[in-house]
């Protein structure tokens, strides 16, 4: 009888922080309810300047203080794994959004069709500059993002929750564009999960 209430208490605490869906196309696993105060960093080490930006930007959308992880430590800084939890706190971090993309996928598309390049470069010339009839582009078809929220209360030594969201290319969409819809739908999560704590 004990054994049983044991199990049945630990697969309910499992079910309770496991994966549900927050979004469209977003899950969340575990509970990030009051977790995010200000300073906030966003570590994202592959996406390029631009897309750091435009994150950054989102993030500052809602009201919160927001850096990025190459604006407080140098690309090729030295940081020491040991000591970074007091470098964070000496520079008034309480907490890390640490992004990564789980999975990509690439299409290819040929220009040989003059009608569908100039459709093609009208309405995204902004991405597609250089371009001529002939070639064939590789882009992104779907995108799925992970973040990872720290905390100093935590020491930032484990996530206390994570997100993962998906998205879909409409045709050849850029990468950031769907990056950025991705983290849209992740903030309103947040939002609703009520996780931002601002003052």
């Amino acid at each position: 009888m004990r054994i049983s209430l044991l199990v049945a208490a630990l697969l309910f605490s499992l079910a309770a922080s496991g994966q549900r869906q927050v979004a469209k196309k977003t899950w969340l696993y575990g509970e990030p309810g009051g977790k995010i105060s200000q300073k906030i960093i966003v570590d994202f080490q592959t996406a390029g300047p631009e897309t750091s930006l435009a994150i950054i930007q989102l993030f500052k959308e809602q009201g919160v203080e927001v850096v990025s992880w190459q604006e407080m430590f140098f690309d090729g800084a030295a940081l020491n794994p040991d000591s970074l939890h007091h470098q964070l706190l000496s520079k008034g971090i309480a907490t890390v959004l640490h992004f990564e993309v789980s999975d990509k996928k690439t299409g290819n598309f040929n220009l040989s069709n003059a009608v569908g390049y100039s459709t093609l470069i009208s309405r995204n010339a902004h991405i597609y500059t250089g371009l001529t009839a002939g070639k064939t582009i590789q882009y992104t078809s779907d995108e799925s993002l992970k973040m990872q929220i720290f905390c100093s209360s935590d020491n930032f030594t484990k996530p206390v929750a994570v997100l993962i969201g998906e998205s879909q290319g409409m045709g050849l969409s850029s990468e950031m564009g769907m990056i950025k819809k991705i983290i849209r739908r992740m903030i309103e999560a947040l939002e609703a999960e009520k996780a931002f704590v601002l003052p």
